[in-house]
């Protein structure tokens, strides 16, 4: 098992590297990427957690939590305490990539506080805040996507912008598709889904697509038909995309799903109908929130990657959650966090810490609506 962990690790840190190894050497050949990064930092352990809360919509009270397993201690809203100042309005998205974690504050249509904040993982402290505004008003950023050395956000407008992490300006915009939501990247594309709702297009009944966009020029090559109102893109360990599509609400007929493609051909590879909530895969680790809304109960699970079904619960022991709202899996070790947004309309949440088998380890509160966690560590 040390074995198998260490090797997740070189891969994981490989991968976190290869950005800034990019930066610093000027070259582009692979060989000449992994010379830079070499000898890879070895992780001890997991030292700390921070977990992006999303807030209510137009209150403007996104913020971030920060653990430290260490001391045991909570800073409730360690961005503010860090930077003297909120984070802003319907902040969406969290992840790592290098040296440096990357939020996706959505903010709204008509004003100006859409933004991408890039912060040092290890302080917390504001690297760059790279607008998302067009005109005084916001474009509205939802999820981001990290290959070799660029980001890709999808936005609300319609687009994805790419993002230089050495620079950590927008290198190039295209329009790909309608209300862009979660996106994944596989085999020299990325997917993104055509989110259309209410919300981004009063009366709509709900795109059903994904936009198909080739990686090395940002050219849309097509639209694959999948459900109404995707929303979650995963790329699968075995050459898949997994999507949920939340359907039309009160619509016969036009419940959730899940639909498996191939990254080869884009080719509905199976389509169930279930409600899946939150994905989060390593190379062995598929696990899924799911009926979070149409489900007697809310669960949190393996998931069947061949028949999309819901497999063996992952929670051995006997922790309750409320409102399971995000689910983040620690590449290091494979352990677990889940958010709890316990009642919606609730000023505050908790986050739980599993073992990989599902055992708890220790919860910490945290604000409102919970969702996206971001690990911090030590070396060797």
């Amino acid at each position: 098992m040390m074995n198998n962990n260490r090797t997740t690790v070189s891969r994981f840190l490989a991968v976190l590297a290869l950005p800034f190894a990019l930066a610093s050497c000027g070259k582009t050949g692979e060989e000449d990427i992994l010379d830079q990064v070499k000898p890879i930092p070895v992780v001890d352990k997991t030292v700390g957690v921070y977990v992006l809360n999303e807030g209510s919509m137009g209150a403007a009270n996104s913020s971030i939590t920060y653990y430290d397993m260490t001391t045991g201690k909570t800073d409730s809203d360690v961005y503010k305490k860090v930077n003297g100042r909120d984070l802003g309005d319907g902040a969406n998205d969290l992840k790592r990539y290098g040296s440096k974690m990357y939020c996706v504050v959505s903010g709204d249509f008509t004003t100006a506080r859409s933004f991408v904040i890039v912060m040092d993982v290890k302080t917390g402290k504001v690297v760059k805040e790279i607008s998302f505004n067009e005109n005084g008003k916001g474009i509205m950023p939802r999820s981001i996507a990290f290959s070799g050395s660029k980001a890709y956000v999808s936005a609300y407008n319609g687009s994805i912008s790419r993002i230089d992490t050495a620079t950590l300006l927008v290198d190039k915009t295209v329009t790909a598709g309608t209300a862009l939501e979660g996106m994944a990247i596989a085999n020299g594309k990325i997917y993104v889904a055509n989110t259309e709702n209410t919300y981004t297009v009063p009366g709509s009944l709900g795109n059903k697509t994904l936009s198909v966009v080739r990686l090395e020029d940002m050219t849309k090559l097509k639209e694959v038909e999948v459900g109404p109102s995707p929303t979650h893109v995963q790329a699968g360990p075995d050459g898949t995309i997994l999507v949920a599509y939340a359907g039309v609400y009160g619509v016969a007929g036009s419940g959730p799903g899940a639909v498996k493609l191939s990254a080869a051909t884009d080719a509905r590879i199976i389509t169930v109908t279930t409600e899946l909530n939150s994905l989060a895969f390593t190379e062995d680790l598929p696990l899924v929130i799911g009926g979070a809304y149409t489900g007697p109960k809310p669960f949190i699970a393996f998931l069947n990657y061949t028949n999309l079904t819901k497999g063996a619960d992952f929670i051995k022991d006997q922790t309750a959650l409320v409102n399971p709202y995000g689910l983040t899996i620690n590449p290091f070790d494979k352990s677990v966090l889940i958010s709890d947004a316990k009642a919606f309309g609730s000023t505050s949440g908790e986050a739980l810490y599993f073992t990989a088998g599902g055992k708890k380890l220790f919860s910490f509160p945290t604000g409102m609506n919970p969702q996206k966690a971001v690990f911090v560590y030590s070396y060797k």
